[in-house]
């Protein structure tokens, strides 16, 4: 594991923290979707999860940024450019 002995001490430990956070939303989420596909929650509740579903596949894709990369060479990161090989279009 020499990812884990390179990687910066704050980037696991925060990594780590936020473990039991994300556990629970995936709990929360499970238990939405047992609860909608066994019809055990009301039908406003039904209706009401049905729309912020909606509302989530609805949502535009963010913008591309353009990435910054001082902040990686600060922490002792090594930052190369690799230029884009544009392929010919075919007719």
């Amino acid at each position: 594991m020499t990812w884990l002995a390179d990687t910066p001490t704050i980037v696991v430990s925060t990594a780590a923290a936020m473990l039991p956070r994300l556990e629970a939303e995936e709990s929360v989420a499970m238990a939405n979707r047992i609860g909608m596909g066994t019809g055990s929650l009301t039908e406003e509740d039904q209706k009401a999860l049905s729309r912020e579903w909606a509302a989530r596949t609805a949502q535009p894709d963010a913008p591309a940024s353009t990435p910054n990369p001082a902040p990686l060479a600060q922490m002792g990161f090594a930052v190369r450019r690799i230029p884009k090989v544009r392929t010919p279009k075919k007719d």
